[in-house]
């Protein structure tokens, strides 16, 4: 992720994660604690389903999301 200025600064992606498919970037954060809840909340919501939410930093990367 990158500032308002083009400068590179710490940011976490949520990834939903499905077997033998790409993940797919349902929400950024700025802060890991904001991040890690969301995905404890995604993954409560998703018992009982074959996939699951993950927490990836992101310092510096370029995030496209369909």
């Amino acid at each position: 992720m990158f500032n308002n200025v083009g400068h590179p600064i710490e940011g976490f992606a949520i990834l939903e994660c499905h077997p033998d498919q790409e993940p797919i970037i349902v929400a950024t954060h700025q802060c890991l604690g904001n991040a890690e809840e969301h995905k404890m909340v995604l993954n409560e919501m998703s018992e009982g389903t074959n996939f699951s939410f993950v927490v990836k930093e992101t310092f510096g990367c370029m995030i496209e999301s369909a």
